[in-house]
């Protein structure tokens, strides 16, 4: 319940904001939004994935084989690649 109080709050701010502001905190705004947004988009596609798959197992880990697979990447592009699936996984998607 505070988290979305806090959200709506965060919005509104950003609203404020974005009325009063010049051409230069509008276009920052405009990127946090797109952002955000972005954000919000690989939530839906990764709990989509999951729904899809009927398990819980990581749409991360599938789509990075698949991508392995189809396209033989080269190993030194393997473990960034998984460092940052793993922290946007770990930081967005898992539930406590």
């Amino acid at each position: 319940m505070l988290g979305t109080v806090l959200l709506a709050a965060a919005f509104v701010s950003l609203v404020i904001r974005y009325r009063s502001g010049g051409r230069e905190v509008r276009q920052q705004i405009k990127w946090i939004t797109l952002a955000v947004v972005a954000v919000a988009v690989c939530q839906a596609v990764a709990l989509l994935a999951v729904a899809a798959s009927g398990s819980e197992s990581n749409p991360v880990t599938v789509a990075a084989f698949v991508a392995i697979r189809r396209f033989t990447l080269q190993t030194y592009w393997l473990v960034p690649a998984g460092a940052v699936a793993g922290m946007v996984w770990t930081l967005l998607l898992q539930h406590p």
